[in-house]
């Protein structure tokens, strides 16, 4: 079983260890910063949605996709591995995101299933667990609005405050390399 700040403290370790071993370029930095926002934005549209534990969430990103968290997730992670511009460091986070999202994906459907049951598998069923396509409804319903305060309640918040500062760190590690002060 994988817990929530196993994976939290185990997604910020891989990204420390990014961090030190980086070796960033302009490329990299403007692709990398693309997908870190593309990735934020999945998350924070997520998590104004989320209502956990209270019901299976449908609306907004949850539309397309039965883990919007993760998906976002995944696209910073792959902003990282742009920036720390280390085909071993692709290496380790893709492995690292196969193992410890996966089984984290089956945990929480298991648990989505025990809870909410038929609601849950009907939702499955419309729902993609791995690439945000709609295969149901074409449009989210209107009922459970984006809320700021759901962002805040669930720290999103906090997260997008880290990646970003992160962010700007490999830019200052490349402009340090630039001006020979590396």
């Amino acid at each position: 079983m994988i817990r929530p700040a196993g994976r939290v403290w185990s997604g910020i370790g891989l990204a420390v260890v990014g961090t030190v071993v980086a070796r960033p370029v302009l490329e990299g930095l403007l692709v990398g910063t693309l997908c870190v926002a593309y990735g934020l934005a999945w998350r924070l549209w997520a998590a104004g949605h989320i209502q956990k534990g209270e019901t299976v969430t449908t609306t907004g990103p949850y539309h397309l996709h039965r883990h919007p968290l993760y998906w976002g997730t995944f696209w910073v992670g792959v902003g990282f591995a742009c920036m720390v511009n280390r085909p071993a460091f692709w290496v380790a986070f893709l492995v690292y995101y196969a193992i410890v999202y996966g089984l984290t994906i089956r945990q929480e459907e298991r648990f989505l299933r025990s809870r909410f049951g038929v609601f849950y598998e009907a939702y499955a069923a419309r729902t993609s667990a791995w690439l945000p396509w709609p295969r149901g409804r074409s449009r989210s319903p209107q009922e459970n609005p984006w809320s700021w305060s759901r962002v805040r309640t669930h720290r999103e918040h906090r997260t997008t405050i880290a990646v970003l500062l992160w962010t700007l760190s490999f830019w200052v590690q490349w402009g340090v390399g630039r001006l020979g002060l590396g």
